[in-house]
């Protein structure tokens, strides 16, 4: 669903960069920043165990509602890239909060779930996308430039690869908890010690 939001929102965006619309552009923009944090916040509660890290995204989730409110309503000001600083460095959080859930319940199989791997390529591009942004704020020469948007392309390719592997997973069936992988034949009275201890 996020992927053709976001093919459908990239096609509209492109088509009213290339009519030169920088207002709609700067709209669209907006709306996918919102969106997108919707999608991630939803994802991402959904995984979550524990009370305490769910009333921690529903908090994160106020502050950015919040932000956004304020920042693309009411001030109706041109878009700036701080909503996106504040939308990653949330989403960056809240997939802390899930790596640490995972790691409390010592999850031998989740290497082998494909929300483990979808939240690893996000973690690499909100981080990338993070750091992107806050060196694009710098005053830095155009080869620099240049090497941040390679590094930005790298980021986007990574985190494609490592989805797609996820997603191409199998779903391992769940096993009951006391479920020992013995064949029904194998007769535990019979086995006899062939070793003298003596």
């Amino acid at each position: 669903m996020y992927t053709i939001f976001l093919s459908l929102l990239s096609s509209t965006a492109l088509f009213s960069l290339r009519n030169e619309n920088i207002s709609f552009y700067s709209e669209l923009v907006k709306l996918n920043t919102i969106i997108e944090f919707t999608l991630f916040f939803f994802f991402f509660l959904l995984l979550y165990n524990f009370l305490w890290s769910k009333r921690i995204a529903i908090l994160l989730g106020l502050i950015f509602t919040g932000f956004a409110v304020n920042y693309f309503i009411i001030s109706r000001s041109f878009f700036s890239i701080y909503p996106l600083l504040v939308e990653f460095s949330i989403l960056i959080i809240l997939l802390i909060i899930y790596f640490f859930e995972r790691l409390f319940f010592l999850d031998f199989d989740m290497l082998s779930k494909c929300d483990f791997w979808i939240s690893v390529g996000l973690f690499i591009y909100f981080t990338g996308n993070f750091f992107y942004l806050i060196f694009s704020l710098s005053k830095i020469s155009q080869a620099d430039k240049l090497n941040l948007l390679l590094i930005y392309c790298s980021i986007t390719i990574i985190k494609n690869i490592i989805i797609s592997i996820g997603l191409s997973l199998p779903e391992k069936p769940k096993n009951p908890d006391n479920f020992l992988p013995f064949p029904d034949e194998l007769e535990f009275n019979t086995i006899q010690n062939t070793h003298n201890l003596g």
